[in-house]
């Protein structure tokens, strides 16, 4: 999906790429296995945490009152989905900082739809060790695609903007559609995010990131913008 960004962005030694997936095989929906390409297709998450299916949380998001908050209607799959506590993600973000520690260093992280969930999640994470000098500090941006708010280390629940405010303080680029069918999530997690520092592409294409030329030139310029922002020396 993201082959036309990665090219132009490596072609030149704007960007280089390590690209990890998830240890849950998932068939493509019916109708995108083209889109998708060849297997293996993986994710990282099995179900939401109590079991409940990827239909159930669908269902609990779009039959909320239209009037609720994006935060408020997350709060809700929480609440309807009972979830519970799991110790899935702490294992997820075990194998990112083993990524990190012997892969690295990188300046940045990317993820799409729930890749862009679990980076959000892991630079949480990560701010929070970085602030007790548990970790070096690498990353300094986040590009998020069509994602979400970012879950609990326990998986019971959501980081959201009313209740922790903008916790991810580094700058981030967000590449969006208005059109997105999961379009509260995306800006739940845009919400977590220093205002003054996270910028918005909205390539209008739905959920899937489209590889049209027109689409790709945006989302290619977002990320570039934010390189140069994080890369810019410091006014003395």
């Amino acid at each position: 999906m993201l082959v036309p960004v990665v090219q132009d962005l490596e072609q030149d030694g704007t960007a280089s790429f390590h690209f990890i997936h998830g240890d849950v095989e998932s068939p493509p929906p019916n109708g995108f296995v083209e889109f998708y390409g060849s297997p293996p297709h993986r994710r990282f998450f099995k179900d939401y945490g109590s079991g409940a299916t990827e239909d159930e949380f669908y269902d609990v998001i779009w039959n909320a009152p239209y009037r609720l908050t994006p935060e408020q209607k997350y709060r809700r799959v929480a609440q309807s989905l009972r979830l519970e506590s799991t110790t899935g993600i702490q294992t997820i973000f075990d194998r990112l900082y083993h990524v990190l520690d012997n892969e690295g260093p990188f300046d940045g992280i990317i993820g799409n739809s729930e890749g862009a969930s679990v980076a959000a999640a892991f630079i949480v994470d990560y701010l929070k060790r970085y602030a007790r000098k548990e970790v070096q500090q690498s990353l300094q941006c986040a590009v998020f695609m069509s994602g979400g708010p970012p879950p609990f280390s326990d998986g019971t629940g959501y980081f959201l903007a009313d209740e922790h405010g903008q916790i991810i303080t580094m700058p981030t680029c967000h590449i969006m559609a208005y059109n997105d069918p999961m379009i509260d999530g995306v800006v739940a997690l845009h919400h977590l995010c220093d205002q003054a520092s996270a910028t918005i592409v909205d390539h209008g294409r739905g959920h899937l990131v489209p590889r049209d030329p027109r689409s790709s030139k945006l989302i290619i310029k977002g990320i570039r913008d934010l390189i140069v922002r994080v890369t810019a020396p410091s006014p003395e």
